[in-house]
C-alpha cells in the first residue's frame, strides 16, 4: 500500500509574542479553513468524495504541525489557496476565482483516468465566500514578521506554499448573497420544453415538474446524449426527465430565477407525462 507523505504547517513566529495560546488561535483558524477549501473541492468533483486530514505531530521552535492526509490528491486546495492574492470584496471577484478554479478541475479530471468520466465540477459560491471570511481572520491574527506555508513534509521548495498572509476577503457573503435563494444539486423531474439535436453545447430548457421553475441548461451527459443523437433515447410531448441537475436559484425582481444550471445525468425517460409541452428543436 502506498504511504501517503505527511502534510505539514510550518508556522515561523514572531519571537516578540508573549502569549504562546495566540499562535496555536491562529494556526487553528487555517487548518480549519484548508480542510474546508478542500471539501469544497471535493463537494465539487463528487458526493462521494471525502477531505479528511489527521494530526501526527507537533514541533516547537518555529511551530510544524504534521497531518495523515486522508484525501485524493485531486481535491487538494493548494493551487486555490495560492491564487489568493491581494483582495476579493465583490461578489465579481468572488466568482471569477471560483470559476478559474472550476476550470482547472474539470481539465485535472478530463486527464486523469480514475475521474475522466466525473460530471463537470461546480465549486460552491456561498461555501467559498464564508471559508474565505475564516481564512482572513487567520491571516489578521498573523503579526507583520511571522509567516506560515504548508506542504509535503521534505518536498522541494517549488512544492510548498507560502501563504500570502495580506491577503483579505473584504466582502459580507450576507451582502454578497442576500438575494440568493438556494443551491439545487440532485434529482429532479422535468418536463422538456426545448431540446437540442446538434451538440451539447446548446441549451435545453426545463420545467420542474414540482417548483414549476424553468431554466436553460445543457446537458453534460455525454454518453446519453450521443444516444439521445443517434435515436436511442426518444423524448416526445407527454414524457417527462429524470435527471440529476445542479443549479442556484436568485430571487429577481422579486421573481425566483435559475442560474448556472447543468444537467449532469439524464436518468431515465418518464412515457405518458399528463403534462405535454411541444418540444421544439432548433439548429
Amino acid at each position: 500500500m502506498k504511504v501517503e507523505p505527511l502534510l505539514e504547517f510550518h508556522f515561523n513566529y514572531s519571537k516578540n509574542r508573549k502569549n504562546a495560546g495566540e499562535v496555536f488561535h491562529a494556526l487553528g483558524y487555517f487548518i480549519d479553513a484548508y480542510v474546508e477549501f478542500g471539501q469544497i473541492m471535493a463537494d465539487a468533483i463528487g458526493d462521494d468524495l471525502d477531505f479528511e486530514i489527521q494530526l501526527t505531530s507537533v514541533t516547537e521552535g518555529s511551530i510544524k504541525v504534521r497531518f495523515l492526509k486522508f484525501f485524493d490528491a485531486i481535491t487538494s486546495p493548494d493551487i486555490f489557496i495560492c491564487d489568493l492574492k491581494g483582495e476579493i470584496g465583490t461578489l465579481d471577484q468572488l466568482q471569477a476565482v471560483t470559476a478559474k478554479q472550476n476550470k482547472r478541475l474539470s481539465e485535472t479530471l478530463k486527464s486523469n483516468n480514475k475521474y475522466s468520466e466525473r460530471i463537470e465540477p461546480t465549486i460552491n459560491d456561498l461555501n467559498v465566500a464564508l471559508t474565505l471570511e475564516k481564512w482572513t481572520l487567520a491571516n489578521k491574527q498573523l503579526q507583520q514578521d511571522e509567516s506560515i506555508t504548508i506542504g509535503d513534509v521534505d518536498a522541494l521548495p517549488g512544492n510548498v506554499i507560502s501563504i500570502d498572509t495580506s491577503f483579505r476577503f473584504t466582502g459580507s457573503p450576507k451582502e454578497m448573497f442576500k438575494n440568493f435563494v438556494g443551491k439545487h444539486d440532485g434529482e429532479e423531474y422535468v418536463d422538456v420544453i426545448r431540446s437540442y439535436h446538434r451538440g451539447d453545447q446548446y441549451m435545453w430548457r426545463f420545467q420542474n415538474r414540482k417548483t414549476r421553475l424553468e431554466y436553460n441548461a445543457p446537458i453534460k451527459h455525454k454518453k446519453w446524449l450521443q444516444e439521445f443523437h443517434e435515436g436511442i433515447h426518444q423524448v416526445n410531448p407527454v414524457d417527462c426527465l429524470l435527471i440529476h441537475s445542479s443549479y442556484e436559484v436568485w430571487r429577481i425582481n422579486g421573481k425566483d430565477t435559475v442560474t448556472n444550471a447543468k444537467v449532469l445525468e439524464v436518468i431515465d425517460v418518464i412515457k405518458g407525462s399528463d403534462y405535454q409541452h411541444e418540444i421544439i428543436e432548433r439548429d
